[in-house]
């Protein structure tokens, strides 16, 4: 039996039901596409050997949708897009097998998985993977006994009344991926599609030509996303987390000729601070913590000090850029509090102003932010007058 496991996932289609001015596989979910999530899944997994994503050859020609995809050795993006969901996956399934002549690899698996359900998880793909491999049937499917009393609608009007009561012993809601050999799939949908016989899934057509499908308890977060209120409740799941804490921290020597700007204010001193923007120490950590707290990395990899368009720049006008960053996750500031240490100049004066001024860059209550002032006692570097240095911490919080 054969040991090899591959993933297809059919990522053609336009999900026009979602809205929007892109297929909804490309659609993002806080900071990242729709497909990445399950496609980073199988891409990690080491069962799995390769991953194949067939692609209409419009999303095949648009370079913003195709450079999503991670340069990775598994993958393998294919010109395979159908009409149909089911063509696609054929499509899909005969150019892998025109790419691997084995005749052994005709009896490997492969899992079929839709580009629309961000929610899998590794653990039901290895139990997939575990419990089919092992047993004696065709093939296997991830699915949900239904719980809950299922009713037959009547169609006569544009009014969805109750015609029937149906018995729900027995039934399962049909998830991915679905689990099969290669060829005995192959052959199954292509004689389902000649026969006219309806393709819903993989294993509809399987059970087409007379296999048995194993159905193996998936879990309630592997939904599809297909409606605008699928998205918002995946976004739920998928960030389980109302509130989320950031800490930053940035440090700037004091030297001569420069002015010293903290919190977007000048403060009176013979010194100012050295640094490729103006070295606001205190915004800059602002910009870390907020950057750290939504999971956007750090102030460098956004304003880099080697990019000659942020000489001198403006320390607001970057912590505007790094909160508008933040917004878009979904997330928004709760609270922030920064301690500024250095042993001169004295800034307790100067607090107040600084708070407003960083309340009115982003656009939030003064009352959200406390600043406090401390020297370190004469001690190291910053008690013989060489730098400042800031800390930061915030707390950011799912916008409602």
């Amino acid at each position: 039996m054969s040991s090899n496991f591959h993933v297809l996932i059919p990522c053609a289609g336009t999900g026009t039901r979602i809205g929007g001015d892109i297929p909804k596989q490309f659609q993002k979910l806080h900071h990242q596409e729709i497909v990445l999530y399950s496609l980073n899944i199988f891409l990690n997994m080491p069962e799995i050997k390769t991953v194949w994503v067939g692609l209409s050859e419009s999303i095949f020609q648009n370079q913003e949708l195709r450079s999503v995809f991670p340069k990775h050795p598994k993958l393998r993006l294919c010109v395979t897009g159908g009409e149909t969901r089911a063509l696609t996956v054929l499509n899909t399934l005969d150019y892998l097998l025109s790419q691997n002549t084995d005749a052994v690899f005709a009896n490997d698996w492969v899992l079929v998985h839709d580009a629309a359900r961000p929610g899998i998880q590794a653990k039901f793909v290895k139990q997939l993977i575990d419990v089919v491999s092992q047993s004696k049937q065709a093939g296997g499917i991830l699915a949900l006994p239904i719980a809950d009393t299922v009713k037959k609608s009547s169609s006569d009007t544009s009014l969805n009344r109750s015609e029937s009561t149906i018995d729900r012993t027995g039934l399962w809601v049909a998830q991915t991926p679905q689990m099969f050999k290669i060829n005995d799939l192959r052959k199954s949908i292509y004689t389902s599609l000649e026969q006219s016989l309806d393709v819903t899934d993989e294993a509809s057509a399987m059970e087409n030509c007379g296999h048995s499908v194993l159905l193996i308890e998936g879990d309630f977060q592997n939904f599809k996303v297909t409606y605008p209120k699928d998205l918002m409740n995946m976004e739920r799941l998928l960030n389980k987390s109302l509130f989320k804490i950031g800490q930053g921290y940035d440090v700037h020597r004091l030297v001569d000729g420069r002015p010293l700007i903290l919190g977007g204010i000048t403060v009176p001193y013979e010194k100012g601070l050295l640094g490729h923007s103006d070295a606001d120490a205190l915004l800059h950590a602002i910009i870390d913590a907020l950057l750290g707290a939504a999971g956007l990395g750090d102030i460098g990899q956004h304003f880099p000090d080697t990019d000659p368009a942020f000489q001198g720049a403006d320390s607001g006008v970057l912590l505007q850029h790094a909160y508008a960053k933040v917004l878009e996750t979904g997330y928004e500031l709760v609270n922030l509090d920064a301690t500024i240490i250095c042993q001169k100049p004295k800034l307790m004066p100067y607090l107040s102003a600084m708070k407003d001024r960083i309340a009115s860059l982003i656009k939030v209550n003064a009352e959200q932010i406390n600043l406090k002032a401390k020297t370190n006692e004469g001690l190291g570097y910053l008690g013989e007058y060489l730098a400042i240095e800031t800390q930061t911490t915030v707390l950011i919080a799912k916008i409602s």
